[in-house]
Parts: C-alpha cells; structure tokens; sequence
C-alpha cells in the first residue's frame, strides 16, 4: 500500500498515510478530539503518553513473541484465532498451512527460546506495571485513552493463551484487557 515500512498498523487518513499506533493515535486525536485520547489533566496527560509508549516499544513485542512462540508448537490457537476472524478460510486449513507464516512471523518478531523466557521471566513484573496505571486512573478510566487501546490488545492476546489466562485474568490488567475487548479466541 506504499507505506514507508513494512509494520502494521497502518492507514491512510483524509489523503494521509498514517503508519504506527501512535502515530495513528495523535492523528485521530487531531481529527477528533472529543473525546480525547491524551487527558488534558496536567499530572495525567504526561502518564498516559508514557504508558501508550511503554506498551508498544515493551509490552506488545513481549506479547507477540510469546504469542507466536506457542502458535509455531501448538496450531490449535492458530485454528481458534481463524474461528474468530472473518477471514474466509477454514480454521482446519489455515491452520495446517500456517507453518510457513508462523516461521517467518517468528523471525520477524525474533521470537526465539531465550527472548521468550525473558519475556515470560518479565511479565508478572508487566502485570504489576499495567495494575499500578489501572488503580491509579492511567488505564480503565471511563472514557478509554492512547494507552488503553495500546496495552488492552496486548493483554487480551496474552489472555488467549490457556497457561497464561488465570494469572491474567482476575487481576486489573485482566479486567482492563477484558471489558476493553471481550470476546478472543482461545487457544
């Protein structure tokens, strides 16, 4: 779509080609700015911009990479994430012709051994993170900000992940994650 990199999320807005979920966030907020995405409080404005950050530069590579990690060993998620698309292809193939895209993803994402057992080594600490900005009104306020649509995706993601799912769940990171986006595939 001569974008300039090869990353989503990417879109063209009034003429405009718009690539990154921050960079995308800041043009929808200044398309439209109400309700606003960055709180105009002074001690919150600056918290919500970091938490969008920290949830893209840290938070959604960690989960992608562990989430292609356990797709590559068990194509059953690949097969429930297929259910809940739209995509016109059967989970069943999909899923047995995943192989290819799943190896080249995981390159991309450079999902190997050692940066998942990091990942998965940092994510109570993640969790703690995500729950400090939920009880201190960064995330899950009334109005959904930048950093709620940034690290609610990824949190959800995690959550369809059975081993991952009761040590997310019941904590405010999984309650944030849930009501910003209830219904993901299990795998």
């Amino acid at each position: 779509m001569r974008f300039p990199r090869p990353t989503a999320p990417a879109l063209r807005l009034g003429g405009r080609r718009v690539q990154g979920s921050r960079e995308i966030s800041r043009a929808l907020e200044e398309l439209r700015p109400d309700p606003p995405l960055f709180p105009s409080r002074a001690d919150l404005g600056p918290r919500v911009e970091e938490a969008e950050r920290w949830g893209e530069e840290v938070l959604q590579d960690a989960a992608r990479r562990i989430e292609i990690w356990g797709l590559r060993r068990d194509r059953l998620g690949v097969e429930a994430q297929l259910r809940a698309s739209t995509l016109p292809v059967p989970p069943w193939l999909g899923a047995r012709l995943s192989a290819p895209a799943l190896w080249l993803y995981q390159r991309i994402t450079r999902a190997g051994e050692e940066s998942v057992r990091r990942d998965l080594a940092g994510l109570p600490a993640m969790l703690d993170r995500i729950d400090r900005w939920v009880n201190e009104g960064v995330l899950g306020a009334e109005e959904p900000n930048a950093a709620d649509f940034q690290i609610a995706p990824s949190v959800r993601l995690l959550m369809t992940m059975e081993d991952l799912r009761p040590s997310i769940e019941t904590r405010p990171a999984g309650s944030l994650a849930g009501g910003s986006f209830p219904s993901t595939p299990r795998g």
